[in-house]
C-alpha cells in the first residue's frame, strides 16, 4: 500500500500542486501528476496498481495510449516514493 509520507506538505492550487518532503520541494503542473496526487490524497492509502487505475481512469485513453501512460505513471509514482513524498505501508 502506498500513502503520503507524513512529513510531506503540499498545497494544492487551480493548475498546480507544491509538494514537499522537508528538505526539498516540487511543482506539480502536468494534469496527469496532478490527479495522481488529488487521488491519493482523496483515498489517503491505496496500492499501486489502484492509484494507476483510478489516475488513468479520469482519461480517455486508448489501447496503445493506456500502455505507454500506466508505464509512466508507474515510473512517477516509484520517483515520488524515492523522494520520500510517498511511502510503502
Amino acid at each position: 500500500m502506498l500513502a503520503i509520507n507524513n512529513k510531506t506538505t503540499y498545497d494544492i492550487r487551480k493548475n498546480s500542486i507544491i509538494i514537499s518532503n522537508g528538505q526539498d520541494g516540487f511543482k506539480l503542473d502536468d494534469l496527469v501528476s496532478i490527479t495522481l496526487f488529488k487521488e491519493i490524497v482523496g483515498k489517503k492509502k491505496c496500492s499501486k496498481k489502484e492509484l494507476i487505475s483510478l489516475t488513468l481512469s479520469r482519461f480517455n485513453l486508448d489501447e496503445k495510449q493506456l500502455s505507454t501512460v500506466e508505464q509512466e505513471v508507474s515510473n512517477f509514482i516509484s520517483q515520488l516514493v524515492a523522494v520520500n513524498i510517498l511511502e510503502v505501508i
